[in-house]
């Protein structure tokens, strides 16, 4: 992926995209940045910090970005979609082993192992609306879900319905990966 170095004015029009003052730039900009973190963690990534770095380079060098109401915070996630479905795209293609080998053997959780088993067999799509859908708390969340039901098109209801929906088939496929 590309590596576009950040400059000192576009982190500090960032800033001033984030919070009507430095301070209150920066707090966001720090909850943002960790808030991506966890996104990219729960999807699987193997270097989260460096896809969230990319994240925010992209975001910074389009502010401000013009026409956009709202939250810059969903901004910043529909961003990291892109950046993680190119860092799928990617991985796919990348058939070398990894360069660096671990020198233990890691136990793995059997549940982690299954779950990640049946989320491997859910379309990219489904994927992605449930593994979004349980990553923040409280008032977040909330706008998160407005966020997602506004892009998939549907009521709030409806999009709680289908992560209910999607949550119940991967406890499902989990517990008979668990039986095995």
């Amino acid at each position: 992926m590309n590596r576009q170095v950040i400059t000192h004015d576009s982190f500090e029009a960032l800033l001033s995209w984030l919070g009507p003052t430095r301070d209150e730039g920066a707090r966001k900009y720090e909850s943002i940045r960790t808030s991506l973190i966890r996104i990219f963690i729960k999807k699987g990534c193997t270097d989260p910090e460096d896809l969230t770095d990319i994240t925010i380079n992209r975001v910074a060098e389009k502010v401000p970005i013009p026409n956009y109401v709202g939250d810059p915070a969903y901004y910043f996630v529909g961003v990291a979609r892109h950046v993680f479905r190119e860092w799928l795209r990617r991985k796919e293609i990348s058939n070398e082993p990894s360069p660096v080998e671990p020198a233990f053997e890691v136990e793995l959780d059997p549940a982690r192992e299954c779950l990640r088993k049946c989320l491997g067999q859910l379309p990219h799509d489904q994927r992605d609306l449930v593994l979004d859908y349980y990553v923040h708390e409280k008032r977040a969340k909330i706008e998160l879900h407005r966020q997602l039901a506004l892009e998939v098109g549907v009521s709030t209801n409806a999009l709680r319905i289908r992560a209910h929906r999607l949550r119940s088939s991967l406890e499902k496929c989990v517990m008979e990966c668990l039986a095995q």
